[in-house]
Parts: C-alpha cells; sequence; structure tokens
C-alpha cells in the first residue's frame, strides 16, 4: 500500500458526520396589536352605570293642616301636627274593650307645665271632633285618674278626668278652630297623685 493511499483511508475513518446536537426549539407568541378606534362623539354612547337605589318608605314627623277630605275617617298619628317622639300607635286592651287601635303616651306628672298634648291644625275646615280617652290595662298604676283637658285657638273647649277602668267620650264643637290641642295629665284632685298609666286617645273623628 502505498504512502497516499494509507492517508487516504486515515482521513476517511476520522472524517466521518458528527452526530448533529439537538436543536433547541423556541416559542415565539405574536401578539395582535391593539387598535383603538377614534371615538365618534355625535354616536358614541357613553357606558351605562347602573345605579341601585332603594326607595324607603319615610314617616313623617306629623300632618300639615288638614282639609275637608279628612272628614269622617279615623285620624293617625301623622295626621296630628309635629306630635313628640312619646306618642305611638299600637293596640290595646282598655276596660273591657281588646285590642284597640289606638294613639298612646305614658302620663306620669300631676303638673300642667309637664303636660303630654297632641295638636291638630284644622284650618276652620270643620265643625266637630269626636274621639274617646282611657288607660291601658298594663298601666302601671290602677288608681290614677288621667285629666283630659281639650283647647281650641288656645281657648279651653273641655276639661273631663278619666279614671282606671273606664273609657270616657269627648264631643267637641271646632267651628272655627284652627289649632286644636289635646293635653294628657294625671288629675291632681286624686289623693297621692302620682306614679304611671298609659293614656290612650281612640276613635278620633272630623266632620
Amino acid at each position: 500500500m502505498t504512502l497516499a493511499t494509507s492517508a487516504a483511508l486515515l482521513l476517511t475513518s476520522c472524517g466521518g458526520d458528527a452526530p448533529a446536537a439537538p436543536a433547541t426549539a423556541t416559542a415565539t407568541t405574536s401578539v395582535a396589536p391593539v387598535v383603538t378606534e377614534p371615538v365618534d362623539p355625535t354616536t358614541s354612547t357613553a357606558p351605562s352605570t347602573t345605579t341601585s337605589s332603594s326607595t324607603v318608605g319615610s314617616t313623617t314627623g306629623g300632618g300639615g293642616v288638614l282639609t275637608a277630605g279628612d272628614e269622617g275617617r279615623e285620624l293617625t298619628l301623622a295626621d296630628f301636627f309635629n306630635p313628640g317622639q312619646y306618642w305611638e300607635e299600637d293596640r290595646y286592651d282598655i276596660a273591657d274593650r281588646k285590642d284597640v287601635p289606638g294613639i298612646a303616651t305614658t302620663v306620669d306628672s300631676c303638673y300642667a307645665s309637664s303636660a303630654d298634648e297632641l295638636e291638630l291644625r284644622l284650618g276652620n275646615n270643620f265643625s266637630q271632633l269626636t274621639f274617646s280617652v282611657g288607660q291601658a290595662n298594663d298601666s302601671l298604676s290602677s288608681d290614677q285618674s288621667i285629666t283630659v283637658e281639650v283647647l281650641g285657638n288656645e281657648a279651653q273647649r273641655e276639661i273631663l278626668s278619666v279614671p282606671f277602668n273606664e273609657i270616657t267620650e269627648f264631643d267637641i264643637p271646632v267651628e272655627g278652630v284652627n289649632a286644636l290641642k289635646i293635653r294628657l295629665l294625671l288629675d291632681d284632685k286624686v289623693a297621692d297623685c302620682g306614679g304611671s298609666v298609659i293614656g290612650v286617645l281612640v276613635d278620633p273623628v272630623l266632620s
């Protein structure tokens, strides 16, 4: 074998193809550009915002001037002008009457200056007011009477004493009366005036 042939064989055996290196795949994510279209102010509509609002029934602090349309119906606490927070509407047992709807307050003073008061603004629209007053059967005291005084335009129209276990009716002329007040206090003519009772106004009706 010649030298040239040996060299050729040597080159052939050492010069074979080398194994290819593993390819590393590179992931390419293509993000499409966001195109913002111009807004035409003449045709675009702004996104609507829905606001949830709940309607809460409101309670009036007191009625206004009553009118002829209020004749003949039973008045409620809302019909009285700016009543104090110590008045409330509920159902009461009074004497022999059970579950009677009424307007009530706790009466615990023997002094006129501390009387509990309700006022109606009549606007000179009526001729008569009828109602009844009694003491609730669950009053703390049972040995007291309630003095009920009715004023029309600040002039006394009626004054009566209502003992426990009785219901007293009132029939008050109110022609020409704008402001009518009903005042409750303990009867200071009762021996040992004091204690606490629940005075209840029942069935107030104007005519």
